[in-house]
């Protein structure tokens, strides 16, 4: 639905330590979306919103 309605597109995930899933969404426009969703299949809206952008990637010879 999220690609139909508002162009976005899965552009990174990761599981939890309990087996959630975390799912980023992301169009060309910068809205964002990000979901979470449990074991057992349940998947809730967490947030959204504009202007995301993506960071380059940091140096390892760079410190924080």
């Amino acid at each position: 639905y999220l690609e139909n309605a508002y162009g976005e597109k899965p552009v990174s995930m990761g599981l939890t330590k309990n087996g959630f899933v975390v799912e980023v969404l992301v169009s060309d426009n910068g809205s964002w979306t990000l979901v979470l969703t449990t074991p057992k299949g349940c998947s809730r809206l967490i947030g959204s919103g504009n202007a995301w952008v993506e960071l380059p990637e940091r140096l390892q010879s760079v410190p924080l």
